[in-house]
């Protein structure tokens, strides 16, 4: 066998094992795709489980006032009860979470549906639908958006934080929704104070009943290195191992304990998690464990956990993400806070359809 023959097998042998690797990669990806698509789109489950409440209502409802996606002109919201009424006559009433616009005009309830009336020359907003039985109450928020602009999903990690209500009052008076996913008993390391739910019920609430999504980040979001030291006795085992080498029991252990620090204060379980770290390789027990992955895998990191990365790069990285894609931040960063601040103030802003990661399912149909 001639020497240019012998370089012509070896470079083909290698061309061979590129594309081998290239297209196992790109058919396990498929394959994790479709499977996240199986596993929402066979029927995309309510936000929140909220089974002890016998009112059955949507968690949320989008209006789009472009009329560019006949899916979400609807005016009339399905409602049951699951309980007796004994006599009891339901009853609803609208606020708006918006300040300064009044987003629907009337509304109006009979056995079956609620039907609203939206107020479309108010521009984009959020309102609240409450619906009342006798002692029980749920809300129903109905987001009045504009779907013929450029849709972005905000995600936001890790907290809630000494920042978390600014950042819920910025994106309110913005009329912008977004996704918190919450911890329950988070240490932050830069700050060096432990933050989640537990230690800020207040700011977990606000986020709640403005309307924002909640989601489940862990309870205590391990670490992916060993960490030695700052951590307090009563925390759980494990902390001080690598989050990839916990087992699936341990998995299992963290969502649940998140999940049940949200109910202690908002008193509901939430059906979506986000993994910690774009970390997949817990992706399986977490569908075990009924959750709903975020479209991590479509994600954009906007790099605020970074000490370098300035308010301008986290501003530069919203505004200019591509359509129908998620940026994740995190709200336990002063600069992540001030730049919320700056994108909803932008003019790039108007051009935006800022929705939650739940919404983003919805209007998508994924």
């Amino acid at each position: 066998m001639g020497k240019k023959t012998k370089i012509g097998l070896c470079i083909a042998g290698v061309l061979l094992i590129i594309l081998t690797i290239v297209f196992r990669e790109q058919l396990t990806a498929d394959a994790t795709r479709t499977d996240l698509h199986r596993v929402r789109n066979v029927q995309l489950s309510p936000m929140y489980e909220q089974d002890d409440n016998p009112i059955r209502v949507q968690d949320v409802v989008i209006y789009d006032l472009s009329g560019t996606n006949p899916r979400f002109t609807e005016t009339a919201i399905t409602w049951s009860y699951a309980g007796e009424l004994n006599g009891a006559v339901p009853r609803v009433e609208h606020t708006t979470i918006t300040p300064g616009k009044s987003l629907i005009s009337s509304v109006s309830i009979s056995d079956s549906s609620i039907v609203f009336v939206p107020i479309t020359d108010q521009g984009r907003g959020t309102a609240a639908i409450t619906i009342y039985v006798g002692d029980e109450s749920r809300t129903v928020f109905v987001r009045i958006y504009d779907l013929s602009l450029r849709l972005i999903a905000l995600e936001f990690d890790d907290g809630p934080s000494r920042y978390t209500e600014q950042i819920v009052r910025t994106l309110n008076d913005a009329g912008v929704s977004a996704s918190f996913y919450v911890t329950g008993r988070n240490f932050h390391d830069i700050a060096h104070e432990f933050i989640g739910v537990e230690r800020y019920p207040d700011a977990a609430i606000l986020a709640f009943v403005s309307g924002h999504h909640i989601g489940n980040h862990t309870y205590s979001h391990p670490w992916m290195r060993p960490h030695s030291g700052g951590f307090l006795a009563e925390f759980p085992e494990g902390q001080y191992k690598p989050w990839r080498q916990y087992t699936g029991e341990e998995v299992i252990w963290q969502v649940n304990r998140g999940d049940a620090a949200i109910y202690e204060v908002l008193g509901i379980i939430p059906t979506y998690y986000a993994p910690t770290y774009f970390y997949e390789g817990h992706n399986d027990y977490i569908l075990t464990a009924g959750k709903t992955l975020s479209f991590r895998r479509f994600a954009i990191d906007s790099g605020d956990w970074c000490r370098e990365t300035t308010r301008e790069d986290i501003v530069n990285c919203v505004l200019s993400a591509p359509e129908n894609s998620t940026v994740v931040l995190h709200d336990v960063y002063q600069r992540t806070a001030e730049a919320i601040e700056a994108i909803v103030r932008s003019p790039q802003a108007r051009e935006i359809q800022f929705v939650t990661g739940y919404e983003m399912d919805m209007i998508l149909g994924r």
